[in-house]
């Protein structure tokens, strides 16, 4: 078969099928024509005398009646509501509606970088926060506030260079599957304090996190293997500290940590961020 042939084998190939599909459609339709012709004949003969009007069984419908049968009509029950409380406005293509408040937000904090080392002094500033409970009395407006808690963003005040040493008598072990670790000391040579101070209940409170960025060393245990003991890796040391004896919570990245235990005249909270594989951990050493 030619090249010519061929196209004229496949233009009648299309054609047929094309002729089929109409033919098809056509039958439908005349199929369609005889069902609606029936369903009228049925109409005018069998229901004669019924009449027809909506009403309502819950939900609206239509109803068949004659002279001497009808059908009830149930409706569900309605209640009215009133609102009284504060509102706020909502936007709606150009138009401005009044809604009832919703102080509900999400508050997302920055997510924590892979690694220590991405860690700035720009990233810190967004990233470190108190938090109170919303009936807390600060004088001072809240940096953000929903219905879950005031939010106060900590900002640096120092730089201070030096070595630094922190260890802790029996601090928790790390769970790093499939190793446990267990902090010995931390050794930094710089850290940054991050301050804010407000006055609640006409007292005047101080709030600190001291980010000393450096190395920890640790002990670690495998499933059956020996422990390994001073290994050393890098980490940022959070130290929070605050004079404020009631409820209150560091915000360290996208982190929750309730304050620390009383230590003197301050309550102090310890919290690691290690440097493990191709990720960060977040550990409360106290």
């Amino acid at each position: 078969m030619s090249l010519d042939e061929t196209i004229q084998y496949i233009d009648n190939q299309i054609g047929e099928m094309i002729n089929k599909m109409i033919n098809a459609r056509a039958k439908h339709i005349d199929a369609i024509n005889a069902i609606l012709t029936k369903i009228a004949t049925i109409q005018e003969s069998a229901l004669n005398g019924y009449t027809y009007r909506q009403g309502r069984t819950y939900d609206r419908m239509v109803k068949v009646e004659t002279g001497a049968v009808s059908q009830f009509d149930i409706g569900k029950p309605t209640m009215r509501l009133k609102y009284i409380g504060s509102k706020m406005p909502l936007y709606h293509d150009s138009t401005e509606i009044q809604v009832p408040e919703t102080p509900i937000f999400v508050f997302d904090f920055p997510e924590p970088p892979k690694t220590v080392h991405e860690v700035g002094i720009e990233l810190l500033r967004q990233s470190l926060y108190t938090m109170f409970p919303v009936e807390t009395d600060i004088v001072t407006p809240p940096d953000v506030e929903n219905a879950f808690g005031k939010y106060y963003k900590m900002s640096p005040k120092h730089h201070i260079l030096g070595d630094y040493i922190f260890s802790w008598t029996a601090p928790p072990p790390v769970g790093a599957p499939p190793t446990i670790v267990t902090p010995v000391d931390f050794t930094g040579k710089e850290k940054w304090v991050f301050e804010r101070i407000l006055t609640i209940g006409s007292v005047e409170r101080q709030f600190h996190i001291i980010v000393c960025p450096g190395t920890l060393r640790y002990n670690a245990r495998t499933p059956g293997s020996m422990e390994e003991t001073n290994i050393e890796t890098d980490a940022i040391l959070f130290r929070c500290v605050t004079n404020y004896d009631g409820d209150v919570f560091w915000i360290i990245f996208n982190n929750r940590y309730v304050k620390g235990p009383l230590e003197e005249e301050a309550y102090i909270r310890d919290v690691l961020m290690i440097s493990w594989q191709d990720r960060v951990m977040f550990k409360q050493i106290k």
